[in-house]
């Protein structure tokens, strides 16, 4: 049976975020949209951020993680994330906030800016 395509990728840009990048995650993945992808972009860090991220996706299969050999800093990084992307809309979360509400209900697929492909919070 196949399953639905996600309606929105989210992705968490992580650089050193070992600390914070599993409430992240957990955050995003509680959301009641079931219809998104979790994409964490593992910015070149030298600690363990993407385990981390790793052990909070879990078994959970809308999410993973993404390693960049080296450091490309945050906007090519997420474009990186953008590029992996499987859904039409594509949402950034910052590690360094914890928790995130609101992603509830894309109504069509329109929870943003519909000229916009990606959005930032």
């Amino acid at each position: 049976m196949a399953t639905d395509p996600p309606a929105v990728t989210v992705l968490i840009g992580a650089y050193e975020n070992e600390r914070t990048v599993g409430r992240a995650v957990a955050s995003i993945l509680a959301q009641t949209e079931r219809r998104l992808e979790l994409v964490v972009i593992d910015d070149g860090s030298t600690d363990r951020s993407a385990a981390a991220a790793r052990v909070a996706i879990g078994d959970d299969p809308r999410g993973r993680v993404v390693v960049l050999e080296r450091n490309l800093g945050i906007a090519r990084s997420l474009n990186q994330g953008i590029r992996a992307a499987a859904a039409p809309v594509s949402r950034a979360h910052r590690p360094s906030s914890a928790t995130w509400r609101g992603l509830t209900s894309l109504q069509g697929g329109r929870a943003w800016d519909s000229r916009s492909r990606a959005s930032w919070c």
